[in-house]
């Protein structure tokens, strides 16, 4: 079982690394650009996004579906 319990931790780290590292590849991201995030805050793959554009000097705005179209008026 503690096996188990440390190769399912390993896997979820290694995945956040991995995004981490790769989202450069499809987000090119530079300081002073601005993104746009619907996903809670503790969510995985938001999580990651979010170490990712705060090592970029990148600023993160949070939204929800119902506020979207406020946002971009």
């Amino acid at each position: 079982q503690h096996f188990s319990n440390w190769l399912i931790n390993e896997a979820i780290s290694f995945s956040i690394v991995f995004q981490i590292k790769n989202l450069w590849d499809i987000v090119p991201a530079e300081v002073g650009d601005r993104f746009l995030s619907m996903l809670p805050s503790w969510h995985a793959y938001e999580r990651a996004c979010e170490y990712f554009i705060f090592t970029h000097g990148v600023e993160q705005v949070y939204t929800t579906v119902r506020n979207l179209k406020v946002v971009f008026l």
